[in-house]
């Protein structure tokens, strides 16, 4: 059994406890894995964001896999806008379409 509040990111934790499940039984895999979301928030990288911050970050990134392998791979952005920080250090952001 798996309990969460509002204030933790369910998907991640899921991704856990299944991988935590399937580690501990019988069942042949391809070894210890994991699950984690990094979230670009005011320019940052954030490790495992709660859900509230990650609705506003620029960029999340749900990852999950072995130490050689992924197994899952998600990825969100928002387009970019005239003057928006993260354009590369001395390149100009293009205007909009």
């Amino acid at each position: 059994m798996l309990s969460s509040d509002a204030a933790e990111d369910p998907e991640t934790l899921a991704i856990n406890a299944a991988l935590a499940a399937l580690a501990a039984s019988d069942v042949p895999s391809a070894g210890p894995a994991g699950a984690v979301r990094v979230a670009s928030l005011g320019g940052h990288l954030v490790v495992n964001p709660k859900p509230a911050a990650a609705a506003g970050a620029d960029l999340t990134l749900l990852y999950a896999g072995t130490a050689e392998r992924v197994l899952l791979l998600q990825l969100e952005a928002r387009p970019r806008t005239p003057g928006r920080r993260g354009a590369r250090r001395g390149e100009a952001s293009a205007p909009a379409a």
